[in-house]
């Protein structure tokens, strides 16, 4: 038998525990179950450092001379947020609205505005800022805008924190520890209710608060920068 759950096993766990007949209640079920799956993924955003398997990182983009910004590749790369991003094998840190606009007006030496914007003063980048952006058909694109502009091209490499897909066929696996998928069966339970569907009293609430309490735990003691350790350890 095998130690993880996939999609559909989590349908028919959850229809195992409700009293309705109604046909379209495993519509609801499932629609349900992504809803729980997005609220169980954020608890380890809560923790100290995301996990080995939310991340991942893309070597294949150059900056281009005079370019302010870079698109990154949008194929199998669901990106939820910049971790880390480095221009010809050198650090390149975020900077904010006001470092950009006030400057040294602000901030003693650093770089004034025009520094920073100028179409002239061009070198490596040594600052970036991540910016999404969506159109009408739902597409997300991704951009980094590079500060100061770039002189050349320079290999880009980004890691990045990776949005989980919803799980949508039958065989789909949540991307979580085995162990915490029946999570995603009491956090449905507990849900469904609200929806006006028949379910069988049990401590859904509880057991569920209970794995998103062991998952943050999980996140925070047992996944340290990108290695695992034994519980304890």
């Amino acid at each position: 038998m095998a130690d993880y759950l996939t999609y559909d096993n989590i349908g028919d766990r959850v229809e195992a525990l409700i009293d309705d007949a109604d046909t379209t209640v495993r519509a609801i079920i499932d629609n349900v179950i992504n809803d729980v799956y997005r609220d169980i993924i954020g608890e380890f955003r809560k923790g100290r450092n995301i996990p080995s398997w939310l991340k991942d990182y893309d070597d294949t983009l150059d900056t281009a001379a005079s370019t302010r910004t870079t698109t990154l590749a949008t194929s199998s790369k669901n990106v939820e947020r910049i971790i880390s991003v480095s221009v010809d094998n050198q650090p390149c840190l975020p900077v904010v609205e006001e470092e950009l606009e006030l400057g040294q007006k602000a901030h003693g030496s650093n770089p004034s505005a025009e520094f920073w914007w100028s179409t002239s003063n061009t070198s490596r980048p040594t600052r970036y800022r991540h910016e999404k952006s969506y159109a009408s058909n739902g597409t997300e694109t991704n951009k980094l805008y590079w500060f100061p502009l770039p002189d050349a091209a320079y290999d880009i490499r980004y890691w990045f924190e990776s949005r989980v897909s919803p799980l949508s066929a039958s065989t789909d696996v949540p991307i979580l520890p085995p162990w915490a998928h029946i999570g995603l069966v009491y956090g449905a339970l507990e849900q469904l209710a609200m929806f006006d569907i028949r379910v069988r009293s049990g401590p859904w609430s509880v057991l569920f608060d209970n794995v998103r309490s062991q998952l943050t735990g999980f996140s925070n003691n047992f996944i340290l920068s990108g290695q695992t350790r034994p519980w304890g350890a």
